[in-house]
């Protein structure tokens, strides 16, 4: 069934109400690209963590990219390192 809301239009919302500045939006498949073009255009990031089976379009996807969840993981530690 068709929805009026995706991804996309959810992290807009959230953008919104929370006034938010700089967003960073992770994800791997194409149900996120539509958050990951919104990241981008609100002038964030998407951080994309590809896979074996990573769609073409994914894979395609301007960001920062990762090999698997595994380096995605290893980046999110080293972030929470230098933020402590």
């Amino acid at each position: 069934m068709p929805l009026d809301e995706d991804k996309g239009t959810a992290l807009q919302r959230i953008i919104r109400a929370d006034g938010l500045g700089v967003v960073a939006y992770a994800g791997d498949d194409r149900g996120n690209l539509p958050a990951f073009r919104v990241a981008l255009a609100s002038g964030g990031y998407a951080l994309v963590v590809e896979g074996p089976d990573a769609a073409e379009e994914v894979a395609r996807m301007p960001g920062v990219h990762f090999s698997g969840p595994g380096e995605f993981q290893q980046w999110l530690q080293q972030l929470d390192d230098a933020l402590s």
